[in-house]
């Protein structure tokens, strides 16, 4: 009803409400996939110059302060679009009772962690699949953060310059 559409529209293009979630998910990661590609198209740029086995520290620590800021922007971004972070997490929430909508949000998940997991590999990881988990899960929770309780960049510049350290093992300022 808040939508304006009678009920008899959605019976008639939805087999049920497993079905409307499912179609809904679909239609909004849609519009949302070329935040994180332009994500991966900035990384792109830095990863092979990083990966220079001539590379004085100096420049390794330039390129690695890159890669942070590229991930520090992404997540920032990512938490002033509000309303859809709120989107995603009631859509992972639905996804807890509804099958079809989970097998989504699993497809999605697993697609966003095999894009984390080619940067990792890139830069020379020696654990590429647990690194990949560990660094979307960071970026998730961030965000989550960033939106519930106003994480502000600072703090988000801090925490992803720590991890990458340990990732890249190298100093960033």
């Amino acid at each position: 009803s808040e939508a304006g559409v009678p009920l008899a529209a959605t019976t008639y293009y939805f087999k049920d409400i497993d079905d409307l979630l499912s179609e809904s998910f679909r239609y909004w990661m849609q519009s949302k996939d070329v935040h994180f590609d332009a994500y991966s198209e900035r990384l792109q740029k830095v990863l092979p110059a990083y990966l220079n086995p001539q590379l004085d520290p100096q420049k390794q620590s330039e390129l690695a302060s890159e890669i942070r800021d590229a991930t520090v922007d992404y997540v920032v971004h990512q938490a002033q679009l509000h309303d859809d972070r709120i989107i995603e997490l009631a859509f992972k929430h639905e996804a807890l009772g509804s099958e079809g909508l989970r097998e989504l949000v699993v497809d999605q998940d697993r697609r966003f962690v095999n894009d984390v997991y080619t940067m990792v590999e890139a830069i020379g990881s020696d654990s590429p699949e647990n690194d990949a988990e560990i660094t979307l899960s960071l970026i998730l929770r961030l965000e989550q953060q960033a939106v519930i309780s106003g994480l502000d960049e600072s703090k988000i510049r801090r925490v992803i310059t720590r991890h990458l350290q340990h990732l890249l093992e190298v100093e960033i300022d």
